[in-house]
């Protein structure tokens, strides 16, 4: 399977921090969303990327799998992440407005998490409160983690030291996943775009205004500075002065 060159369809290098890759993901849906006269099919490679390259576990596959063409595990492992990705790709708002609001409420999520842990001694099991897809990363860490302490645990291990063991290793995977959501938070509130309540908004999408062509009634969005000036409607090519 031949894997798609994901940093190319985002405009971006190998290098590109995650700020730069939900920079470049937002600047291209604001483009290309069927909502403002843009393409469906280019949507959803533009999502496929965008949820190949802001996962750190599936960028990470990615990138082996390009560095090591002859690596038929790594290949392997890509393309699994890339067909999960291709199968979300299409589950968008379809309504630019609803989109938008979607984007925030996924960074909202993960800035939202709280982290913490129940139990005591080597039995202290990790939480995330206030977040679906910490509890995702938790919930996929222990799964892991139990089917590699299955796998990897010596045939002689067997009863209470086996059930110990499995524990002890789908606990080890939740702490991971743990870590690994911290690591996206980390991304997420550092680099969090402004929201509408934010009187210090910097983002792009702050600065725009939505615009209804007056002839076909498209939806499209340009710069407040723009205002009084002429705008071309990307689905029936007729100019008309913004307001």
């Amino acid at each position: 399977m031949q894997l798609p060159d994901y940093y190319q369809i985002l405009g971006l290098s190998s290098s590109a921090t995650v700020e730069e890759i939900k920079k470049a993901y937002r600047k291209l849906a604001l483009e290309n969303h069927p909502d403002l006269g843009g393409s469906h099919e280019r949507m959803l490679a533009i999502n496929e990327a965008f949820y190949v390259l802001a996962d750190p576990s599936a960028r990470a596959a990615y990138d082996e799998a390009k560095r090591e063409a002859a690596n038929a595990e790594a290949q392997h492992r890509a393309a699994q992440y890339s067909a999960k990705a291709a199968s979300a790709a299409g589950d968008y708002p379809k309504n630019y407005q609803d989109f938008d609001r979607w984007v925030n409420g996924v960074f909202q999520d993960v800035a939202n998490a709280k982290y913490g842990s129940d139990g005591g001694g080597c039995w202290h099991v990790p939480t995330v409160e206030n977040s679906a897809s910490g509890g995702l990363f938790l919930v996929i860490g222990a799964c892991l983690g139990g089917y590699l302490g299955w796998k990897l645990m010596p045939e002689a291990v067997q009863g209470g030291g086996r059930a110990f063991g499995l524990a002890f290793a789908a606990i080890g995977g939740a702490w991971i996943g743990q870590f690994l959501h911290r690591g996206v938070r980390s991304a997420v509130v550092e680099n969090r775009p402004a929201t509408p309540g934010d009187a210090t908004a910097t983002s792009p999408m702050q600065r725009q205004l939505l615009v209804v062509c007056p002839k076909c009634s498209q939806k499209l969005r340009a710069e407040v500075s723009r205002v009084g000036s002429q705008l071309r409607c990307p689905r029936c090519r007729t100019e008309f002065a913004m307001r």
